[in-house]
């Protein structure tokens, strides 16, 4: 591990990273070790860049207690497909005259946590970053833990929160998101397109399916004090055919499902869990079930009988 404390990164000029090519094989020229390099109470009036290095850096790069003084202080430049094992930043405070922090870089796993954002007075109106992430060296997954996050008032400049490269034919990345936190309306970006407002994260997860695995983002707009909620969850369950009346269809999958039940013509329905059976809705003579919304745990069984079969969807819990 490499710890650089209570130090400045020189205006005048970047500061670089540079390690070891990563290789499962040890050699004179590569490493299949990662580097730890740890920066804790820094300053930031330059940018921290990878140089020509391009691919994968195996390095857990992480910074603590710091504060920003510059625009893009953790980049890539020239370099294509950089990716970290882990990028971790907390208790950061970037001044009001910058509003990025990462551009062109993506890890296994990036984490920010108490990130706060000044109110903006630059009167340059061009847009700025906080993780513009690179397209990373190989098909994988990327997970991102955001928490805490106070994105300041801009004046000319606008905000992204976050921008997702697009996929291309040869490297595909998938992304599990969760976010906390709160500011001013910003934008977020996937490829090309942009979507401007807290809500347009909603639209990315909606229109980009194959993009999102999983997502828990919370985020409150203080520019319509209105709060954001987005979920997905990773698990699809498949809806299997209603069995015969009294036979009894059990949850497979290793996760709850909620069931959700509506019409035909039934006397009952019933769940069995844990050896003991309950009964969910009856009626005294075959009629339409009613909207029911039925949770399953995984191995819990439910029992439907009836004279014409209802309908029903299965969802992850």
């Amino acid at each position: 591990m490499i710890t650089w404390k209570n130090s400045r990164v020189d205006s005048s000029n970047y500061s670089y990273i540079n390690t070891k090519p990563y290789s499962t094989t040890a050699s004179a020229t590569a490493t299949n070790l990662f580097t730890k390099l740890v920066l804790d109470n820094i300053i930031f009036d330059n940018s921290i860049n990878t140089g020509t290095q391009s691919g994968f850096i195996p390095l857990d790069f992480i910074v603590n207690n710091s504060i920003v003084r510059c625009v893009n202080p953790i980049q890539a430049s020239g370099a294509s497909n950089v990716t970290f094992h882990s990028l971790v930043i907390s208790n950061v405070f970037i001044s009001e005259e910058y509003n990025s922090l990462v551009n062109s870089i993506t890890a296994n796993l990036i984490k920010l946590a108490n990130v706060t954002l000044a109110d903006n007075n630059n009167q340059n109106s061009f847009s700025q970053w906080i993780l513009a992430l690179s397209l990373p060296y190989q098909s994988m997954t990327v997970n991102i833990e955001v928490e805490n996050l106070y994105a300041g008032k801009p004046v000319n400049q606008f905000i992204y929160l976050l921008n997702i490269p697009a996929n291309t034919s040869s490297i595909t990345a998938q992304y599990n998101i969760k976010w906390k936190g709160m500011g001013w309306s910003g934008g977020w970006r996937l490829g090309s397109t942009g979507y401007y407002d807290p809500n347009g994260f909603a639209t990315i997860v909606n229109a980009n399916p194959s993009y999102l695995l999983s997502v828990d983002f919370t985020y409150f707009d203080l520019s319509n004090n209105i709060l954001y909620r987005v979920t997905k969850n990773p698990n699809t369950p498949s809806t299997p055919s209603v069995p015969a009346s009294g036979t009894a269809q059990v949850n497979t999958n290793s996760y709850p499902v909620e069931v959700y039940i509506s019409g035909g013509s039934a006397t009952q329905v019933q769940v069995t869990r844990n050896g003991s059976t309950y009964t969910i809705w009856s009626a005294s003579s075959s009629t339409a079930i009613p909207s029911l919304t039925v949770r399953l745990n995984s191995g819990d069984s439910i029992t439907i009988t009836y004279s014409a079969a209802p309908s029903w969807t299965w969802l992850p819990a």
